[in-house]
């Protein structure tokens, strides 16, 4: 497989051609853990429990969201799990300048549960 390489402009009109216009929607798996998640589901979980908790992040909640800013299309938000990667196109890819290997698939999906599984 070769490598892909494309600025950040270029990724994200890239993965709305692929995936739709509302980021929210799009929903990543992690191939590490198989965790899947989208902000959507992200956000259901805080607005359920009050919180997600993330191995990157810690809690995530309502207050801290925005500070935080997860990138939640790029890396695993799980609680067993810290991925991170342009995980919506597969392959060899290079953002900006950064390179990321064995990346992640993606789906766009409205069945993922606040718990990241469908």
């Amino acid at each position: 497989m070769s490598l892909i390489i494309m600025s950040r402009e270029e990724f994200y009109t890239e993965v709305k051609k692929r995936f739709g216009e509302n980021p929210k929607d799009w929903t990543f798996e992690c191939p590490w853990c198989k965790f899947r998640q989208s902000m959507n589901s992200i956000l259901t979980n805080i607005k359920r429990n009050g919180l997600h908790l993330s191995q990157r992040y810690g809690e995530i909640t309502k207050e801290n969201i925005s500070q935080l800013q997860p990138k939640v299309d790029q890396e695993c938000l799980s609680a067993q799990c810290n991925y991170v990667a342009y995980g919506l196109i597969s392959g060899s890819l290079e953002v900006d300048g950064h390179r990321y290997l064995n990346l992640a698939v993606i789906q766009n999906s409205t069945t993922v549960t606040d718990e990241g599984k469908s």
